[in-house]
This record gives C-alpha cells, sequence and structure tokens, in this order.
C-alpha cells in the first residue's frame, strides 16, 4: 500500500558526520539501497523518523524526500539499542513502479469462530506473511476469516488464505496462522489422566541385592 501523504525528510550524510556524533545531535543515521541504485548513505531527524515509523511502519510505501529529490521507498530495517530501544541506524528500501518487491504484510483476523462457543481458544500463531508483487498491489493488511473454524484442533494455514490479485505469497503454506485450542481445564484434565499409571502396568522389577548379584557372578 502506498501512503504518498506521509514525508519523512533526509540529507546525504557525508565521510566525516560519524554515527555516534549524528545520535547526539539527535540525528539518525541510515541508507537507501534498491534495484538500479547505488547505495546511498543519509541521516534524518530522530523525531521525524519515529513519527513515520509510527505512520507506516515496515509494510507501507512513503515519501523520502533527500536534499530535494522525492523517491519511494520502504522502511526495511530498523537497528535499535538492545537495552534503550533507541533507534541507532534504519535501512530505507527504494521502490520502483514496475519492479517486483517483497515486503512483509500484517494478518488480520476476521469473522467469527463457531469454536469459541463451545470454549475453544483461538490461538493468532502468525503475525504477517511475506509477500512479493508490484508496488501498486501491495496490500495493507491480509484478512484471514476464521468462521471455518468449527472444532478444537481446527487450523488455518497460509496456502488456505485467498490473496489479493498480482500478490504472491513467499511464506510457506503449512505455516500455521490460527488454531483452535482446547479450554484450558479440559487440557489439565488431560495431563492428569496421562500423568496416572495404568492399573495394567507390570510391577516394577526391583533390583537385585548386591550379595545375589555377587553369587551368580
Amino acid at each position: 500500500m502506498s501512503d504518498q501523504n506521509v514525508t519523512l525528510t533526509a540529507f546525504t550524510r557525508t565521510a566525516d558526520q560519524k554515527p555516534r556524533a549524528l545520535r547526539r545531535m539527535g540525528q539518525i543515521p541510515a541508507v537507501l539501497y534498491g534495484p538500479r541504485f547505488s547505495p546511498l548513505k543519509l541521516r534524518c531527524n530522530a523525531f521525524d523518523l519515529q513519527r513515520v515509523l509510527q505512520a507506516v511502519g515496515t509494510a507501507h510505501l512513503f515519501t523520502l524526500e533527500i536534499d530535494g529529490t522525492q523517491e519511494t521507498a520502504l522502511i526495511r530495517e530498523v537497528q535499535r539499542h538492545p537495552v534503550t530501544g533507541a533507534i541507532l541506524h534504519v535501512d530505507f528500501f527504494r521502490v520502483l513502479q514496475d519492479q517486483p518487491l517483497t515486503s512483509a504484510v500484517p494478518i488480520a483476523l476476521v469473522g467469527h469462530a463457531p469454536a469459541t462457543e463451545k470454549g475453544g481458544i483461538l490461538s493468532h500463531l502468525l503475525s504477517e506473511v511475506e509477500v512479493e508483487c508490484l508496488p501498486r498491489d501491495l496490500p495493507e493488511e491480509i484478512a484471514v476469516d476464521v468462521s471455518s473454524l468449527k472444532d478444537y484442533g481446527d487450523v488455518i494455514r497460509v496456502g488456505d488464505v485467498p490473496l489479493p490479485p498480482g500478490v504472491t505469497v513467499l511464506t510457506p503454506p503449512e505455516a500455521e496462522i490460527v488454531r483452535v485450542l482446547a479450554p484450558r481445564i479440559h487440557e489439565e484434565e488431560a495431563a492428569e489422566e496421562e500423568a496416572q499409571p495404568s492399573a495394567e502396568a507390570p510391577a516394577r522389577k526391583e533390583p537385585a541385592h548386591p550379595s545375589e548379584e555377587r553369587s551368580e557372578r
């Protein structure tokens, strides 16, 4: 999906502008890359970048303005500090309108699962799928109808989901998106039954007394 109303202003980054120094000044080092394009080192305002991240995430196209030139881009990767979560670096991907791209698209569960009426619990196992398509065909989300889930153990896999025209899914078709779990009380009762020893189990043979073992040698 394209949201050309969202724009991030960036500037080319020179060799003497070191990442650590930029971050101290409220700037985030970045790079722009893509097909038929030499990687370009950039810097952008940390506050503006955070605003764009909240608006488009990593699945929406937006306008990246670099020194007055506009490019259509995706946010491909965001590197964060492992402790503070502060943004350290960001990768932008330059999008060509006639060139297929790959992107992660969020999954949205829609509809009502009849299994929940008997106490079944929906376990949402996959939050996004990777797709390939032209930029104009990039969906905002993939809707997954859960109305077919009628009993415990029912599952919807990636291969079961219809896709919008022009979109190819790259996530393995056998990957599970959502599964119906039995109510917790049933699971606990089943676990207790499995833990109880069977009445028909053979009696445990006690090991021979050490003196008996010696007499048999």
